[in-house]
């Protein structure tokens, strides 16, 4: 018999939706996440056209039609985290399975989600053993779908240019050719899960992140 714990998050603010009246204080991400997060200094109504967002903390936009009375305006803010996600396992009282596997996955799409595992022996004194570390959906090596079709990423490069920050993806085609493209949201990852594998003798396992993003955490333990 196995023993299983999950827990999964969700973001801290929700994403920007077009024609939506915003008051003081509410806080969006773009709907492609960027990193940062967004504060509306001036309540209004969002226009039909997604604003293109400032990437410098303090960096204010305006978000409204042409001549629109009431547009909201936005001022760029650092993301802030959720409380640190975290799944714990107790194996006390089910022999003490010294086989633990672990599955971590999350929705970032650019830069490092790190998972820290730790273990314990009595459940209160936790040494880190491992980190588990979630890339750029796009990273060397890795298998992604453009244009519907299926191609392997070589690189993903960044630049600064007028304050933002610019990637660019060089992948290969299926038919070898190399080709390059600054939109990320034009690739989808297959898969961006994580397994780890840890046989030891703790008869506790944690494993925290902390993390603006939607993340899940599954360790099953096992007797083998």
């Amino acid at each position: 018999m196995a023993i299983r714990t999950y827990a999964s998050s969700t973001i801290t603010h929700p994403t920007w939706v077009t024609k939506t009246e915003y008051g003081a204080l509410d806080f969006i991400i773009p709907t492609t996440p960027n990193n940062y997060s967004y504060e509306c200094t001036n309540p209004g109504i969002s226009g039909s056209v997604e604003p293109s967002w400032p990437t410098t903390p303090g960096q204010t936009v305006v978000d409204g039609d042409f001549e629109q009375e009431n547009p909201a305006i936005w001022t760029c803010r650092n993301l802030l985290s959720p409380n640190p996600l975290v799944a714990e396992m107790d194996t006390e009282g089910f022999g003490g399975y010294s086989l633990k596997d672990i599955w971590v996955n999350s929705s970032r799409e650019v830069g490092l989600d790190l998972f820290i595992v730790y273990g314990s022996h009595d459940g209160e004194n936790w040494r880190q053993l491992d980190i588990i570390s979630i890339p750029t959906n796009l990273q060397a090596g890795s298998l992604a779908v453009h244009n519907g079709q299926f191609v392997t990423i070589l690189a993903v490069t960044g630049m600064v240019k007028d304050n933002n920050k610019i990637y660019t993806v060089i992948y290969y085609d299926g038919n070898g050719n190399l080709h390059t493209d600054e939109e990320l949201g034009n690739f989808n990852m297959v898969s961006i899960n994580k397994h780890q594998t840890y046989r030891n003798a703790y008869r506790s396992m944690k494993v925290v992140v902390d993390s603006e993003y939607e993340c899940e955490i599954e360790i099953v333990a096992g007797a083998n």
